[in-house]
């Protein structure tokens, strides 16, 4: 009976854990859904596919671009913020088709 007891508890425990929400995703669908047309589902919806798809480095990349994040350098990055635009643009529109996100 013990056992079941401490087995309940972990699992109430992993449960509870894994309904919080991160910071820097709330940030994103509040800043993207007062911007764009979208609806605060489709918008949270977008926004976890494309954490999901993306690397750390281009999670932090993408809050920079959508002006969640500030920048840590200060020179202007030019051709390497196109390249890290374009290299996680698969991500972007798979993330909109699976959310029913239309691009326009």
């Amino acid at each position: 009976m013990k056992l079941l007891n401490v087995f309940a508890m972990f699992f109430m425990l992993v449960f509870i854990t894994s309904c919080g929400s991160d910071p820097e995703v709330d940030a994103a669908v509040e800043k993207m859904s007062s911007e764009e047309d979208w609806s605060k589902s489709d918008t949270k919806c977008y926004v976890k596919a494309v954490k999901k798809g993306l690397t750390d480095e281009q999670w932090d990349q993408f809050l920079i671009m959508q002006d969640i994040k500030e920048s840590e350098t200060t020179a202007d990055g030019g051709l390497e913020d196109m390249g890290a635009a374009f290299s996680m643009l698969p991500v972007l529109m798979a993330s909109a088709a699976k959310c029913g996100i239309p691009l326009n």
